[in-house]
C-alpha cells in the first residue's frame, strides 16, 4: 500500500474509531462524562465495545459514491443522494433534523441540487473529511464536490465553510505538509462571514500559545461541551 492510500486508509478508520469512543459521551457535559467514566479515554458503549454513529455511516456512503463516480460531480451526488435516500429508510439513530428534513424532500422528488435545508449543523463537516484525502491535489474539484455533499443537506453558508475547513484539514494531512502555521493561515480564506474570521484568528492563536483543548473549548464560550453548530464542532475538532 503506497502512503496517500494509507493516508486515505487512516480517515475513515481514524475517523471510525474517534467516533465510536466520543459517542456514549454525545450531548453530555465534560464534567458528567470525568464522573461518569473516570480514567483513561477507551471504549464504554456497551460491555467495553464501541460503536460508530451516522458520523461514520456517512463518511463511508460518501466514499462509495466517490469510487462510484469516477471523478464526475453530477454523478457523485446523484449516488450520495440515492444513498441517503436508502439510508434514511433504515430509520438510522441519532439523525439530525436537517439531514432528515433533506432526506424525506429527496423521497419527495426534490433534486439533489435543491434538497438540502437552511441550516448551520455539522452534517457536511462529518462526511467531508475523506473528499479531502481523496481529492487532495486538486483544490478546485475539492471545494466543488464539498459544495455538492454540502447542499444535498444543508444550504447555510456556515455548514459549507466548516465542511470545507475539514477537508482542507484532510487534505493538508494527505499532503504530509509539515506546517500547521500554514494550514491554519489558509482557514479564514475558506469563509466570508465575520465569526469565521473570529475563530480561525482564535484557534491560530491557541495553537501558537499551545493552550489545551479544555482551554481552547473555554475561550469559544463552549464549557458544557461543543454544540452541533458547525461554528462550534468544526474549530474544536480542528483545533484538538
Amino acid at each position: 500500500m503506497d502512503e496517500r492510500t494509507w493516508r486515505i486508509h487512516g480517515v475513515l478508520l481514524g475517523g471510525a474509531v474517534g467516533d465510536s469512543l466520543g459517542l456514549p459521551g454525545e450531548g453530555i457535559s465534560p464534567g458528567r462524562q470525568r464522573r461518569l467514566w473516570p480514567g483513561d479515554l477507551r471504549h464504554r458503549f456497551l460491555f467495553g465495545r464501541g460503536m460508530i454513529s451516522d458520523d461514520t455511516e456517512h463518511a463511508f456512503m460518501t466514499a462509495q459514491a466517490l469510487l462510484e463516480a469516477d471523478g464526475d460531480m453530477e454523478r457523485f451526488r446523484s449516488s450520495l443522494a440515492w444513498k441517503l435516500r436508502w439510508w434514511f429508510l433504515a430509520l438510522p439513530a441519532g439523525v439530525g433534523l436537517a439531514t432528515a428534513r433533506a432526506c424525506i424532500r429527496l423521497w419527495l422528488g426534490v433534486p439533489p441540487e435543491r434538497s438540502g435545508v437552511n441550516s448551520a449543523g455539522n452534517g457536511p463537516a462529518m462526511r467531508s473529511a475523506i473528499l479531502g484525502a481523496v481529492l487532495a491535489h486538486e483544490a478546485e474539484k475539492r471545494r466543488e464536490f464539498v459544495r455538492a455533499s454540502t447542499r444535498l443537506t444543508h444550504l447555510d453558508p456556515r455548514a459549507e465553510t466548516a465542511a470545507l475547513a475539514v477537508a482542507e484539514g484532510a487534505a493538508w494531512i494527505v499532503r504530509g505538509e509539515p506546517s500547521i502555521e500554514d494550514f491554519s493561515g489558509r482557514l479564514p480564506g475558506l469563509g466570508a462571514d465575520a465569526e469565521w474570521t473570529r475563530l480561525c484568528r482564535r484557534l491560530t492563536e491557541a495553537l501558537a500559545r499551545r493552550e489545551s483543548v479544555a482551554d481552547f473549548a473555554v475561550s469559544l464560550d463552549l464549557v458544557r461541551g461543543v454544540s452541533g453548530y458547525a461554528y462550534h464542532t468544526v474549530p474544536m475538532a480542528l483545533f484538538a
